[in-house]
C-alpha cells in the first residue's frame, strides 16, 4: 500500500542519516538514529528493515567500543533471522560485527568462527567478490591462531575465487590483497622485505582512505622508518585535498600516528609513544618537545619510563 511504502521510505531516510552521522564519528547520534529507525520499521511491521536497522545499530556500537553489548544483540537478532524468511546480507551483517567486537576484544578464536559462519551464510548468494575476501580474512584470522596450513588453504581459495570472477570488485579484491599480505607476515614476525614493500606502495597511493590505513598500518608494525614516510606524504597532500577528500585524509592521518604509537610503545619507547598518540588527537609534536617531556619526567616515580 501506498501507506507502507511511506513508512518503508521515511525509516530508509532515518538509516541513512545514522550512516551520515557516523562519517562524522558521532557515534552516540548514529545509533539513536539508527534505534529510531528500528522502532519505525517495527511499527510498520517492516521485519526485513527492521534486522537491517539492528545491523547497522550494532555496528555503530563497535566503532563507539560498545563490544560485548553488541555480542549480545547480534546473537538475539540470529535467532529472529534464522527463524524467518530473511535474505542472507541480514546475517552477513550481524556476523561481520560479531566478528569485529571478537576481534577488538582479542577473542580470535571466537572471531575465526564468526567469519567462518558469516561466510557459509554467503553461500547462497553465489561467487561474489565479498566471498573471495571472506576467505582472506579466515586466512589472516588463521595466521594469528597459527594455524598456518589454514591459513594458506584460505589464502588459496580467496586467490581461486577472484580468478574465476568475470568482473572483480577492485577495491574489495586490493581489500583481500593487504589481508593476505596481513596473513602472510603473521606467519613471518621478523616482517618480508617483498611484503612490506608492496603494503608502502598501496600506501602512498591508496584508492581508498581504509585501504591506504590499513597498508599504512600494516607496514609501519614493522618498520618505523614506512610509517614516517607514509605521515610525510599524506602531510603534503593535506593541503591539496578538498573537504570531503580532506576529511577522510585526515582520519587516516590520525590512524598513521595511532599505528606509529603502537610501534613506540611496543619498543619500550613510552615518551614516543605518548607524543605520537596525542598527535593522533589532533596535537603535533617535534623531538625537541619529547625531549622536554622526558626531562619533565625523569625522577617522577609515579611514572614508569
Amino acid at each position: 500500500s501506498s501507506d507502507l511504502s511511506y513508512e518503508w521510505l521515511k525509516t530508509q531516510v532515518r538509516l541513512e542519516l545514522a550512516n551520515c552521522l557516523s562519517f562524522d564519528n558521532d557515534y552516540a547520534a548514529a545509533i539513536q538514529a539508527a534505534e529510531q529507525a528500528r522502532g519505525m520499521a517495527a511499527n510498520a511491521k517492516l521485519e526485513e528493515l527492521e534486522l537491517r536497522a539492528v545491523g547497522l545499530a550494532s555496528g555503530f556500537r563497535v566503532l563507539a567500543g560498545d563490544l560485548s553489548s553488541v555480542l549480545e544483540r547480534d546473537g538475539a537478532a540470529l535467532s529472529r533471522f534464522w527463524r524467518g524468511p530473511f535474505v542472507p546480507n541480514r546475517a552477513q551483517q550481524f556476523y561481520h560485527n560479531a566478528v569485529r567486537a571478537a576481534e577488538s576484544l582479542g577473542l580470535d578464536d571466537a572471531a575465526y568462527e564468526f567469519a567462518r559462519a558469516r561466510l557459509e551464510v554467503m553461500q547462497p548468494l553465489g561467487a561474489t567478490s565479498l566471498q573471495a575476501r571472506g576467505h582472506a580474512q579466515l586466512a589472516v584470522l588463521a595466521a594469528r591462531l597459527g594455524n598456518a596450513a589454514e591459513s594458506r588453504r584460505q589464502a588459496e581459495q580467496a586467490q581461486d575465487l577472484f580468478e574465476k570472477l568475470s568482473a572483480p570488485d577492485d577495491r574489495v579484491r586490493l581489500d583481500a590483497e593487504i589481508d593476505l599480505l596481513e596473513a602472510r607476515l603473521q606467519l613471518k614476525p621478523s616482517g618480508e622485505p617483498a611484503i612490506l614493500a608492496r603494503l608502502q606502495t598501496i600506501a602512498q597511493s591508496p584508492p581508498t582512505a581504509d585501504a591506504g590505513l590499513r597498508a599504512s598500518e600494516l607496514a609501519g608494525a614493522w618498520s618505523i622508518d614506512a610509517v614516517e614516510r607514509a605521515i610525510q606524504l599524506h602531510e603534503a597532500r593535506l593541503p591539496k585535498l578538498d573537504a570531503w577528500n580532506r576529511y577522510q585524509a585526515l582520519e587516516q592521518h590520525a590512524g598513521l600516528y595511532r599505528a606509529k604509537a603502537s610501534w613506540h610503545l611496543e619498543h619500550g619507547q613510552k615518551i614516543e609513544a605518548l607524543a605520537a598518540w596525542l598527535s593522533a588527537r589532533g596535537r603535533t609534536f617535534t623531538r625537541n618537545d619529547v625531549d622536554v617531556m622526558r626531562e619533565q619526567l625523569r625522577g617522577d616515580t609515579a611514572i614508569v619510563l
